[in-house]
């Protein structure tokens, strides 16, 4: 289990229902959470890495394009195949 902490019980509370929206399928609501959050504490680096995470997953096309980046890097990175 990994908790992030911002060093503010009221900021780590937004983060957590920020954390929850997202996992719920609600990016918009998680995102609208995460401008107060890291509004007040900018240092907060998990909210930041959440609120990117919850900003691309707002958007259908791009998530997809994420995806189709991700699984070329992956491909990319495997050494060829062999035929036997």
């Amino acid at each position: 289990m990994h908790f992030a902490s911002s060093g503010d019980p009221v900021l780590d509370r937004r983060y957590g229902r920020a954390k929850a929206a997202l996992e719920d399928g609600d990016p918009q609501a998680a995102v609208e959470i995460l401008d107060q959050t890291v509004a007040q504490a900018y240092h907060f680096t998990a909210a930041w890495h959440l609120y990117g995470a919850a900003d691309h997953d707002r958007d259908p096309h791009r998530r997809h394009l994420r995806r189709q980046a991700c699984t070329r890097q992956i491909q990319a990175a495997m050494p060829p195949r062999r035929s036997c």
